[in-house]
């Protein structure tokens, strides 16, 4: 995950909390009503330009508590759910063998760690490795052929 992704994550979060900071205060939430102004919702009621499209909006969670308890039973489940078979997933790969690549073509798998370590700190330049010379492949030699007689 790069540094833009978390931050990203944390602005929607944060986005996120104050959104619902009426509904996680149910007595604030009460008192507040919030108008619906065109495409828009504010706290405030709309101004003369956007008045004949202006709506209050009722906030309260109109659910009985047995209904609010059902829905986080659900929540707590697919939770639950979702993990077993993130770990049943998890499993199922590492005892898959990796397809081994024909002769000669030097495939590596994906998932084996990387001989570089990611926290051995570099001076930017690469060092070149020298390759190990292999031994030259036997050929075949035919046999000498018998003088002509």
């Amino acid at each position: 995950m790069t540094t833009l992704d978390r931050r990203h994550r944390w602005a929607i979060a944060g986005f996120v909390i104050v959104m619902a900071g009426g509904w996680a205060a149910p007595g604030q939430a009460a008192d507040k009503t919030v108008y619906r102004c065109g495409q828009t919702y504010q706290q405030v009621p709309c101004g003369p330009a956007t008045a004949a499209s202006a709506s209050a909006i009722n906030t309260q969670d109109t659910r009985t508590a047995d209904q609010r308890a059902d829905a986080k039973a659900a929540v707590t489940a697919d939770k639950r759910r979702a993990q077993s078979l993130a770990a049943e997933r998890r499993e199922r790969n590492k005892a898959l063998q990796p397809q081994q690549a024909p002769m000669g073509l030097g495939a590596r798998v994906a998932d084996e760690p990387s001989h570089h370590a990611a926290s051995s700190p570099t001076s930017g330049h690469s060092k070149k490795r020298k390759k190990k010379k292999e031994p030259e492949p036997e050929r075949y030699v035919p046999p000498p052929k018998p003088p002509a007689g």
